[in-house]
């Protein structure tokens, strides 16, 4: 029996737990409420540092930059809350919070960076079918939900059209790998603009535009003639069917009420907030707890009970900022810039058109941090495990608790140093 035919009971369970981070949040709130505090993600990480436990590369994983420099600000971050002092947490002990919200995403962060260095292209597919699977619990079973303002309330709310998001991030990345044909980049654009449409997130929408921008110019050769007549096609549909979006939905209301919205509360003098809408009263307000507490911050989530405020703050760069302080905005730019550096260091085969691909959704993912906190949105960080494995020089090809049978390789391959970078 070959290498690739056997079952492998560790990545078993590493794509157990992660189908379980991606489709758990839309099984356990639209079809059995139950698990709430995420007891059952911690148990299955358990069995996944139980059976990954004697694997070198596991750990190794730990040592490419952007998983220690996250590992870093989570335990940083995790500090600085104990200290600061405890927000409301809704009968939810200290414990669960620093696992659920800061440490959860790091752990799948890791997790599929090490699957898709050990097999790229099932792994890929997999994270595809999981956020499909997702979406169709979304998309169906949310239609149920009370309406406010128009907007599909309840259920899933806006981390469905964010999730859509990573579901579009990894199947154009399938696809420009050639793993997956257009038609499946499509029919994830049509379930994405479906669930932003039901909630009319705005920012979500912008951000399906961003990687579907990216991904067009990086799968045509945009200097032939044929390529150029069906980019001004696609971008005659596309003027078409945002401007009746815009003119018959709840989402194109909200885009209207953007600038009115931005005047009103930006009292800054700053009139490039305006386009923020009401979001630019979280830049004011952090602005001015990050001049009070410059070096560390008031600690992650406390936004609401310093002020007070009824919202946290929608952005992740004054949440960088005014609850991690200085040393928390420092480690995450570090963290992205990390992320950069990978992608345009790979040297793959086809890889003008994936640094392309992939610097669309790092774009895509950070404007999203404009108007909302990502740090604990965990899809994003399992793209963010597939870009570090995808940007790693070499694959793994031997594993010796798993090839036990089989004949060693005459030579293994062995990660040069730059996949620490």
């Amino acid at each position: 029996m070959t290498a690739d035919s056997k079952i492998n009971i560790s990545r078993a369970v590493n794509l157990l737990y992660l189908a379980y981070i991606v489709i758990w949040p839309a099984f356990g709130r639209l079809v059995v409420q139950v698990d709430g505090a995420g007891r059952i993600g911690m148990f299955l990480l358990i069995l996944v540092i139980f059976f990954n436990f004697s694997k070198l590369d596991f750990w190794r994983s730990l040592t490419y930059r952007p998983i220690t420099l996250w590992l870093i600000w989570c335990v940083y971050v995790s500090s600085v809350w104990l200290w600061k002092g405890l927000p409301p947490l809704n009968n939810v002990t200290p414990f669960l919070f620093i696992y659920t919200e800061i440490f959860s995403p790091f752990f799948a962060m890791w997790v599929i960076s090490y699957e898709v260095r050990r097999k790229a292209k099932p792994t890929v597919i997999f994270l595809c079918l999981a956020f499909l699977t997702y979406m169709l619990l979304g998309v169906l079973l949310q239609q149920g939900a009370k309406l406010y303002n128009g907007r599909v309330s309840g259920g899933l709310w806006n981390n469905m059209p964010l999730t859509s998001l990573s579901f579009m991030a990894v199947v154009v990345i399938a696809n420009i790998k050639g793993w997956l044909s257009t038609k499946w980049v499509v029919m994830a654009l049509l379930l994405s603009i479906m669930a932003t449409l039901m909630v009319a997130t705005r920012k979500a929408f912008i951000g399906i535009g961003i990687i579907i921008i990216f991904w067009y110019i990086s799968a045509n050769n945009v200097k032939k003639a044929s390529s150029i007549i069906m980019a001004v096609l696609v971008v005659l549909v596309a003027f078409f069917g945002i401007s009746y979006i815009f003119d018959n939905t709840v989402l194109g209301e909200r885009f209207s009420l953007v600038e009115n919205q931005g005047k009103a509360l930006n009292k800054s003098g700053y009139e490039l907030l305006n386009f923020l809408g009401d979001r630019a009263t979280f830049y004011i307000e952090g602005w001015k707890l990050f001049k009070s507490y410059p070096f560390f911050g008031i600690g992650l989530s406390n936004y609401k009970t310093v002020l007070p405020s009824d919202m946290p703050i929608h952005s992740e760069f004054m949440v960088q900022l005014a609850e991690g302080g200085l040393i928390g905005a420092l480690l995450f730019l570090l963290f992205h810039f990390s992320l950069f550096r990978r992608i345009f260091s790979m040297k793959k085969e086809n890889n003008k058109s994936m640094k392309l691909t992939l610097c669309g959704i790092m774009i895509c993912i950070l404007f999203i941090g404009l108007t909302a906190w990502t740090y604990s949105m965990r899809a994003y960080y399992i793209v963010f495990g597939a870009i570090i494995g995808l940007s790693t020089s070499q694959p793994l090809v031997y594993d010796a608790d798993e090839d036990i049978n089989e004949e060693m390789p005459e030579k293994a391959t062995v990660e040069s140093t730059e996949n620490s970078e």
